[in-house]
């Protein structure tokens, strides 16, 4: 399987808190004085979609998460805490 692949398969089987995903989401945009027309274009997204995701009405997919963190200078981690890579041992 593509690692590319291998990667959506793993996001898709995260856990994480959809309501808390979306607010980050909407507390980093609105931090840099962005509105929700101008990220959904810079990213390539629907401000319905953003809205929703913003709202903790639907999950965010990778491929959107990834978008809309690049628009706003972030790690996906930052807003998803479980995507970060494992501490290294003895760090």
């Amino acid at each position: 399987m593509p690692a590319d692949f291998e990667g959506l398969n793993f996001y898709a089987r995260l856990e994480y808190d959809r309501l808390q995903v979306g607010h980050a989401l909407r507390e980093y945009r609105l931090e840099r004085g962005f509105t929700q027309a101008e990220i959904a274009w810079r990213s390539g997204i629907t401000q319905g979609a953003l809205s929703n995701y913003e709202n903790g009405k639907r999950d965010v997919p990778l491929p959107a998460l990834i978008a809309v963190c690049r628009v706003l200078g972030l790690y996906p981690a930052q807003i998803v805490p479980a995507l970060a890579p494992p501490a290294a041992a003895g760090a």
